[in-house]
């Protein structure tokens, strides 16, 4: 799917710097990393309260992205958006490349045919 949006962004003449990929990416996972989730009003439910052995709630720090779950969650995002960015690249370059060839073999057959028609 990130490959075809990549595809996507080619045709609609959408081009991307480094930078705008890297921001997309960091944004990405700021907001799903951020624990403000309104799914459920039961904590358990949304993942924002854990148990201890004995069955006792545990406070997570949702505020502080650093702290140790949130790190482990914004490292595994950031894993899976590293993933899906380089895909969406793959798929802007390789319909880029596509269309680049498609273009030459479309202005070397005009030259030929033109070439043609002189002798």
């Amino acid at each position: 799917m990130a490959h075809r949006i990549g595809q996507i962004h080619f045709y609609r003449g959408v081009n991307f710097g480094a930078d705008n990929w890297l921001v997309f990416k960091r944004v990405t996972v700021d907001q799903v990393t951020t624990g403000q989730t309104d799914c459920s009003t039961d904590p358990e439910q949304n993942g924002l309260t854990k148990l201890d052995a004995d069955g006792n709630p545990i406070k997570v720090d949702v505020t502080n992205p650093y702290s140790g779950e949130n790190c482990l969650a914004r490292l595994g995002w950031n894993k899976l958006m590293t993933v899906i960015v380089r895909e969406m690249k793959r798929g802007f370059l390789e319909e880029a490349m596509r269309n680049c060839k498609e273009e030459d073999n479309n202005g070397f057959l005009g030259f030929l045919g033109r070439s043609d028609a002189k002798l």
